[in-house]
């Protein structure tokens, strides 16, 4: 395949060998991590997760898309006073952002834990994960430069090496023979706060060699008006659906936490990690599809968009459909044979999980594509319409038929917000 699109597939390919490494990693780390607490305590760790997850996307802006959209303009310009200001800008939102989350999950987790899972003994694993949150502030800023760069092995070297930094020092603490939730939270942090430091010093060095720019000087941050309007404005109109897309992610966690057990919790949360883990192999590929697609739009080059997308999804689909039917095929052996019977109960909400996730592989384009063509309304709407089709399906669903039905009502919500996405962008 020739033009743009094959660039991107082939830039893809070290992002989604990337990705399949980093899954596997994760895989592993999971193994320990759900053996070694078991479903009551695994689900606990989740909830944690789910909570400062879920802060920090209600506190937040998403500046990965217009963060994107800016660079490529103003490189293309010539304009470095404005870059670094965009840079600066994007960060320090990230950064006020996070530390404000850190506060408020502090003060919201003696509730969560009292009312959904963990109680006081929890507390401490609570306010210790809490601090991952500021320890992203830099992903957004190292990402969008270091794609821009187009250095994909780093883009998927990075992450590959920090998972299996982290996983080493799980395994360790496992074998060491003083595992638990405590001990989980502070590796995790830990690795965090190294993450953090590598990914901003990197961000400086690349943005001086790269675009003859100093990011280590006074923060000099673009207004609301003015030469980074665009940018706000953009950030602005992503942020009600990036809230309503993270209360659907790590709301689920929170919602089954409250109507049922804790170990039920542990269940569905394997479930769908293991989903996750293939739905995230191919989500490297929308995020390097984003700026190549923006860059065939602004072509206006559609047609030959059309084709070229008709032509992958024709090997595409095929090879998800056969690798769903494998994974229904060999889950409930898997699950038996590596995390033990405890978690046997899994099985059924896996195999839920991959319908949803079949759908979200064989359309993985879609979202990408859609804010590429800046249909930034209509994105938002079928936001919206998934998200109610969330929330009915768990009221109806979660209180008789517990981690079944929120596996049904995530799996029927990542499908409904891809096939929406398909109809925006193709009509």
């Amino acid at each position: 395949m020739n033009g743009r699109l094959g660039r991107l597939l082939g830039g893809g390919a070290y992002l989604y060998a990337g990705g399949l490494g980093t899954s596997a990693l994760a895989l592993v780390q999971g193994i320990i991590v759900a053996r070694a607490l078991g479903p009551a305590n695994y689900g606990i760790w989740g909830v944690a997760l789910a909570t400062c997850a879920l802060t920090q996307a209600l506190l937040g802006f998403r500046t990965t898309e217009p963060l994107t959209r800016y660079l490529v303009e103003l490189r293309d310009d010539g304009r470095p006073a404005t870059l670094v200001k965009l840079l600066h800008t994007a960060f320090l939102t990230d950064l006020a952002t996070r530390t404000v989350a850190i506060l408020v999950v502090v003060a919201v987790s003696p509730l969560v834990a009292a009312t959904v899972a963990g109680g006081a003994d929890a507390l401490p694993v609570y306010f210790i994960v809490a601090a991952t949150t500021v320890l992203s502030s830099a992903d957004a800023v190292w990402y969008c430069v270091v794609r821009d760069r187009r250095e994909f092995r780093l883009l998927a070297g990075l992450p590959l090496a920090f998972t299996a930094f982290q996983v080493l020092a799980v395994a360790a603490c496992w074998l060491g023979g003083w595992f638990d939730l405590v001990t989980l939270a502070i590796v995790y942090t830990a690795v965090a706060a190294v993450r953090f430091v590598a990914k901003l010093a990197h961000v400086v060095r690349l943005a001086r060699s790269a675009y003859a720019i100093e990011l280590v000087a006074r923060p000099s941050v673009g207004g609301f008006r003015g030469e980074l309007a665009g940018f706000w404005r953009f950030m602005g109109m992503t942020y009600v659906s990036s809230v309503i897309s993270a209360l659907v992610k790590n709301g689920d966690m929170l919602i089954l936490g409250y109507f049922r057990p804790e170990n039920e919790v542990g269940w569905y949360r394997l479930a769908r990690n293991m989903a996750s883990l293939i739905h995230n192999a191919a989500s490297s590929l929308a995020e390097v599809a984003y700026q190549d697609l923006s860059e065939l739009v602004a072509a206006r080059r559609f047609a030959r968009l059309r084709r070229e997308l008709l032509r992958v999804t024709r090997v595409w689909v095929p090879l998800v459909l056969a690798g769903m039917c494998v994974a229904f095929l060999v889950a409930g052996p898997v699950i038996r044979f590596v995390y033990g019977d405890d978690y046997a109960a899994s099985t059924r909400s896996f195999h839920i999980f991959i319908l949803g996730v079949g759908v979200a592989m064989m359309l993985f384009w879609t979202r990408p594509l859609g804010l590429a063509m800046e249909k930034l309304r209509a994105h938002l709407a079928v936001v919206v319409v998934s998200s109610v089709f969330f929330v009915l399906a768990g009221i109806l669903l979660v209180p008789a038929f517990g981690q079944y039905g929120m596996a049904a009502s995530m799996s029927g919500t990542w499908a409904v917000g891809h096939l929406g996405m398909l109809w925006v962008v193709w009509r």
